[in-house]
């Protein structure tokens, strides 16, 4: 497997992935243009944070992507597109589609309470970056592509000078959970349906 960084006319195929690899998932909902303009805007804020797995053919057969603390790009994707978002949205509701009506009751809860378990971005010490994204396709899984993807995208965080890499996940992805727990990341908040985990990188 060859990790490189991603071109801006590769957008369409990382969502390509993307779709085949989150199959029922929210995002994946959207649709393929809505999902090209979400990662776009990530692209557009920093496209170093973009990597693609390739095979021996030259196919991208994954990638990963995140964002820096300071990323503005999801409050610009969904500032951008509020309309279609919207629109798409009440498609999926109307559909009654589980994931978006779990988006809809999420946004919700998030403006009535705080969770108490929770550890706000601000709390984490030092700089930190965000693994937002990660996918490789499903006939290329199990040879510990993941896991390679995952230590170069924390090599491009060290580079930035974070001290720590944090994600989420959802409690049914299995599968993810072994793999950030197998990368040594460590679990600092739980919700009902999923789980915040961190990593020091200082010995990256």
């Amino acid at each position: 497997m060859k990790c490189r960084a991603i071109t801006e006319n590769e957008i369409r195929d990382i969502v390509s992935v993307h779709i085949q690899c989150f199959k029922g998932y929210f995002l994946t909902g959207l649709g393929e243009n809505l999902l090209c303009m979400y990662y776009q805007e990530f692209y557009n804020e920093n496209p170093n944070l973009f990597l693609v797995a390739e095979n021996d053919d030259n196919e991208i057969i994954g990638f990963v992507m995140g964002m820096l603390d300071e990323s503005q790009a999801r409050k610009n994707f969904e500032k951008n597109n509020k309309s279609l978002l919207f629109a798409r949205l009440l498609k999926m509701c109307l559909r009654i589609d589980g994931n978006a009506w779990k988006r809809v009751a999420g946004r919700v809860r998030s403006k009535l309470s705080v969770r108490k378990d929770a550890i706000s971005a601000s709390e984490l010490p030092g700089k930190f970056g965000s693994l937002l994204s990660i996918a490789v396709l499903p006939d290329f899984s199990g040879h510990g592509y993941g896991q390679d993807l995952v230590r170069s995208y924390e090599n491009l965080l060290v580079r930035y000078g974070c001290e720590y890499c944090r994600l989420s996940v959802q409690l049914s992805n299995i599968n993810a959970i072994k793999l950030y727990e197998k990368c040594g990341y460590e679990e600092y908040s739980r919700s009902a349906d999923g789980i915040s985990y961190k990593r020091a990188l200082v010995n990256v």
